[in-house]
This record gives structure tokens, C-alpha cells and sequence, in this order.
């Protein structure tokens, strides 16, 4: 059985470690954001009771079958980030959901994914590092050495996007403050744009 001491007469000369998939996570800061937060939080009806349940916000339930109410002007908004996730991608994307959240203390998301195809974001409305932790990520994987749960939580500021693939499973921990923690919930469906040739 081999082990991790060298052994003298072994005569590898190298070891290469391949990395034939990835799971891609792409951060946009938002320009101007100031400006934009005012704007994007004024789309939302705060005090619409059949949102809130036990001190915890979502208009998620709300939209049915006609969607969000404020898509047009939440993209129209967002409109340069979203142009700039499209090019990195080079596809034309489809902003299929948006819903608003807004997490009083102790509220949390349990582990969840978006689906299977496309991708989905989340856009730190009020966020404050000292008080409030970014969403957690569950590789499709564990580490293939011990079988332990791989976990990435990335280092975010408020006025951030986070944009990943839809399947990746994700939670938000409790609140542990009483300053609320908002966020904005987008899925996107990219098209591939036709090469010409």
C-alpha cells in the first residue's frame, strides 16, 4: 500500500493533476449602486401581509403564472450588470423569476436549488459583513479523499450579485442579528447566441 513517505527508487518524474469540470460562480458589483438600491428596494410592496409569515418576507408565492410584477423594470435597472453577465457567457439571457426576501432575526433558507438548467442569482440589497453571513454552497460532491461536504461561502458586500448555476445547492444560516438581511432572488435561462460561419 502506498503512503505519503518518498520512497528512493521510485523514478516518477512528475504528477499532473487534471480539471476537466468546474462550477462556475461569477460576482458583479453593481455601478451606482446607492442610486439602484433606492430604486430596486421601492419596487417591492414591504407591507403586503400575504408576503410576510412569522416576521419573514417573500413575494416568491405571489407572482403564479403571470410573474413578477416588477421583471420589467428590475432588468431594466440592472440592465449594464445584466448586459455584462451576458457577454462573459456569450448568450442572450431570458430573466425568467425575480422575487424579493427580507430575513428579521433567526429567519433562514433551508438547502435548495433553482433547478436544473440556467442560472440563478442573488443580489445583497441590505447587507451588512458585521452582522450578516452570504449564502452557503454545497458542492454536487464531496472531497474525494475523506467523503466530507465540501462548503463555499463567499465574502460579500452589499451591492453585490452572485450569479451560479441553478442546480448548485445553497441555504442561507439564521439571521443572528436583528438588522434585517434583503435580497433579491433572480432565475435566468441563457440562449446561445448563433455563430456565424
Amino acid at each position: 500500500m502506498a503512503d505519503i513517505k518518498t520512497h528512493p527508487s521510485l523514478k516518477i518524474s512528475s504528477i499532473e493533476m487534471l480539471t476537466p469540470f468546474y462550477i462556475p460562480v461569477f460576482v458583479i458589483k453593481i455601478a451606482e449602486w446607492e442610486n439602484k438600491k433606492e430604486r430596486l428596494l421601492s419596487l417591492v410592496d414591504w407591507n403586503n401581509s400575504a408576503a410576510i409569515k412569522d416576521d419573514h418576507f417573500t413575494d416568491y408565492h405571489l407572482n403564479g403564472e403571470k410573474g413578477c410584477p416588477y421583471r420589467d423594470e428590475f432588468e431594466e435597472i440592472l440592465s449594464e450588470e445584466f448586459q455584462v453577465l451576458a457577454e462573459r457567457l456569450q448568450a442572450n439571457l431570458i430573466i425568467r423569476d425575480v422575487w424579493a426576501q427580507k430575513y428579521a432575526k433567526e429567519k433562514f433558507m433551508h438547502v435548495h436549488t433553482h433547478g436544473t438548467q440556467g442560472f440563478s442569482c442573488v443580489l445583497y440589497a441590505e447587507f451588512e459583513p458585521s452582522k450578516h453571513e452570504s449564502t452557503t454552497f454545497i458542492a454536487p460532491f464531496n472531497n474525494f479523499v475523506n467523503n466530507d461536504n465540501l462548503y463555499f461561502k463567499p465574502e460579500v458586500t452589499e451591492g453585490t450579485i452572485l450569479i451560479f448555476p441553478s442546480m448548485l445547492m445553497h441555504y442561507a444560516t439564521p439571521n443572528t442579528s436583528t438588522v434585517p438581511r434583503t435580497i433579491f432572488s433572480v432565475n435566468i435561462k441563457p440562449v446561445q447566441v448563433a455563430q456565424n460561419g
